[in-house]
């Protein structure tokens, strides 16, 4: 079933947020139990203890009319290992641009190319939820942030669609 079509089952975006989260979690221990990869990682028992304690990872979680989302790390087994913050936030970034600035001394690449990972955002939302929404980046490694957070906003007239 496509996510359109449980969102629309569900009809309210907590449960919708609930039930990705869960899928999500089983997808990772799945190829954790298999030794299979997801996308390019390694699930080792570390990775899949971060993303399990952080409801916030890769699902989001519903925060009055914004979802707030944190991206899963690229390389997620090496940044928990990792103690060079800035080999952390290399391990970390999703973007072969960004991650190779981000071992430069120098950050030729503005905060706001991030704004490719919030479009990502945006185009799951607005076809999750039929209409346009409007996407924040609220953290981000190329504004010298640990992490990269979004804040998707949930349209007004989907607001009582919520627990």
């Amino acid at each position: 079933m496509c996510r359109r079509q449980k969102f629309l089952q569900l009809k309210n975006i907590d449960a919708f947020l609930f039930a990705k989260r869960k899928e999500f979690i089983k997808q990772l221990e799945h190829h954790h139990k298999n030794g299979t990869l997801f996308f390019t990682q390694e699930i080792t028992q570390e990775v899949l203890e971060h993303v399990t304690n952080d409801p916030y990872i890769e699902t989001g979680v519903r925060e009055e009319d914004k979802i707030i989302i944190h991206k899963i790390p690229h390389m997620a087994k090496e940044y928990l290992a990792e103690t060079d913050d800035q080999k952390k936030r290399y391990f970390y970034c999703h973007c072969p641009w960004v991650k190779e600035a981000l071992l430069a001394d120098s950050k030729p690449i503005a905060p706001v190319f991030c704004n490719c990972s919030a479009g990502f955002y945006r185009a799951y939302w607005e076809i999750i939820l039929a209409q346009p929404v409007e996407v924040e980046v609220l953290s981000s490694l190329l504004r010298g942030d640990q992490i990269c957070s979004f804040a998707v906003t949930i349209p007004e007239n989907l607001l009582e669609q919520t627990s």
